[in-house]
């Protein structure tokens, strides 16, 4: 079923972390979601707020939504997290857990970026809770899971609010399809993936810049996602073992190469650094 813990963050010192504190007896004991915030040093527990709801814990190995972890940001005076697996946006003190404010306009958040004081929201406005509880983890279960609920070209427009952290003004929104986890910001841009191209919005104002060459996919399944990874000009976008790297100015296709194979049920592994893309070999066993 689902793993306990589906998001962590650290900030300031802090470590930050979405977790059931239910009863461990049994997998179908009722849930008891909280944000809880520890010392980053010793563990200590500073508080918890116990949220809302969250995504049902009775769902098929390895088929939950890859997108949860994108549901927790902070600083180091500020966390962000909707309240509830339906929610706005909540603005947490890093320091009490006491609640700042709830955001406008941000219903139904499923991913938060923050960056320079302002916040990239994705929002779902047809999103509405699964109604859905495994009683055994079979393999018809977790394709049923999967796929019922996975996201696809098809799947209703999404939108993207831009508003800044401290006042919550919504500086302006973009609806379109938005796979998961594809949502990326540099100084800029912003990036997305619409299931058939890789789009570019100027940061400033939700202008379209450009939209790149088809790279489409056919679904991504509840426990999967694809990836979009930016650096030193070059945005990168991958999907399965595919790879494909555009110049982050005018949207040109620079190359495609393959990707190693991610675990499967999991978002796609891959990481630049010094001008290097990592992606571990964890989808084939080492023989």
């Amino acid at each position: 079923f689902m793993s306990s813990l589906h998001a962590m963050v650290s900030s300031g010192g802090r470590i930050f972390y979405i977790i059931d504190e239910g009863l461990r007896n049994h997998i179908f004991l009722p849930s008891d979601w909280k944000l809880v915030a520890r010392d980053a040093y010793n563990g200590t527990i500073l508080w918890k707020q116990k949220l809302k709801d969250w995504h049902p814990n009775n769902w098929p190995l390895k088929s939950g939504p890859g997108d949860l972890p994108r549901r927790l940001a902070a600083t180091p005076d500020t966390v962000y997290a909707t309240a509830g697996l339906i929610a706005p946006l909540t603005a947490f003190d890093a320091k009490t857990g006491k609640i700042l404010r709830t955001y406008e306009g941000t219903d139904a958040t499923v991913e938060i970026i923050y960056s320079d004081g302002i916040l990239f929201l994705l929002t779902d406005p047809k999103k509405t809770p699964p109604r859905y509880s495994a009683k055994t983890a079979t393999y018809a279960e977790i394709k049923h899971a999967n796929s019922g609920w996975a996201w696809t070209p098809e799947s209703p427009e999404r939108k993207i609010v831009v508003l800044n952290a401290k006042t919550g003004k919504i500086l302006w929104q973009y609806s379109s399809k938005v796979a998961p986890l594809t949502l990326t910001v540099n100084q800029n841009q912003v990036f997305f993936h619409n299931g058939t191209s890789l789009v570019c919005l100027d940061r400033r104002n939700g202008k379209k810049q450009w939209v790149s060459e088809p790279v489409p996919v056919k679904s991504v399944p509840t426990g999967c996602s694809l990836r979009v990874a930016y650096s030193d000009g070059v945005t990168v976008f991958a999907s399965g073992v595919n790879m494909t790297a555009f110049d982050a100015r005018t949207g040109k296709t620079l190359w495609k190469e393959k990707l190693l194979k991610t675990s499967h049920h999991c978002p796609e592994d891959l990481f630049i650094i010094n001008g290097q893309i990592w992606s571990p070999n964890t989808g084939k066993p080492q023989l």
